[in-house]
């Protein structure tokens, strides 16, 4: 796999350096010492500049592989101005990175104190703009469930047409906000943003997220059956 560097001497990759994360790096839970690892799937050589010539190139967001201790983790990303970058050390082996970065989408993950965790896409939702009710169901965000139904009963008692523009309304407002909403209720109940992972789908990202916190359970998996006790009788 061809590496990428504008100079065919370059050694190192880039690490997040002493000092504090810019909004750019928080929104996607980086941390200082999270070294790149790879861009598209390959395997990065270069200075911050050859990162930055790379964003201003592109179609889209990159998706940026990182290493954090002995875990892996990738983010899809549009501006690299996360912090100070210093040159680093690559890895001794090259793992296997995300290479298009089309199919992926970031997830928010938030866990709370007793080690659950619950996510959430930060890609609008096409269901939030067509049956929002419902979304919000799934999601279960019950007080602007509750909140958008009273205004929609209202809008339809004073007109149809008035329902139906509200509606159309709430639907745009969700798709637009819907992280907004999602990490407003979670924090309510106690839910911390610990990470950001791109993933293809929210099984991947949950798998994803587990390689990097081992003890951590998702809120809504299934509990286990506890196995059933024996008793020997005696006679």
């Amino acid at each position: 796999m061809a590496l990428i560097s504008s100079d065919p001497l370059c050694i190192t990759t880039l690490r997040l350096g002493k000092g504090k994360i810019w909004p750019a790096g928080q929104t996607l839970g980086l941390r200082v010492g999270d070294v790149l690892a790879a861009v598209d799937g390959v395997p990065f050589r270069g200075n911050a500049a050859v990162l930055r010539g790379m964003i201003a190139q592109g179609r889209g967001p990159l998706a940026l592989s990182f290493l954090r201790g002995d875990s892996g983790f990738t983010v899809l990303a549009s501006r690299v101005d996360f912090g100070i970058w210093e040159p680093a050390t690559p890895p001794a082996v090259e793992g296997t990175y995300p290479t298009e970065a089309g199919l992926l989408t970031n997830w928010e993950i938030l866990r709370d104190a007793k080690g659950m965790h619950d996510l959430f896409a930060l890609a609008p939702a096409l269901s939030a703009l067509v049956v929002p009710f419902l979304w919000m169901m799934q999601k279960r965000l019950w007080l602007p469930l509750a909140v958008f139904v009273a205004a929609l009963a209202v809008g339809f008692a004073v007109q149809p047409l008035a329902g139906a523009v509200i509606y159309l309304a709430v639907g745009i407002n969700l798709r637009q906000l819907a992280p907004h909403y999602l990490r407003a209720e979670r924090r309510g109940r106690g839910f911390r943003t610990v990470a950001v992972v791109a993933a293809r789908s929210e099984r991947a990202a949950i798998t994803a997220y587990r390689a990097m916190d081992p003890k951590a359970r998702f809120l809504f998996a299934p509990e286990k059956p506890q196995p059933e006790s024996t008793q020997v009788q005696t006679a």
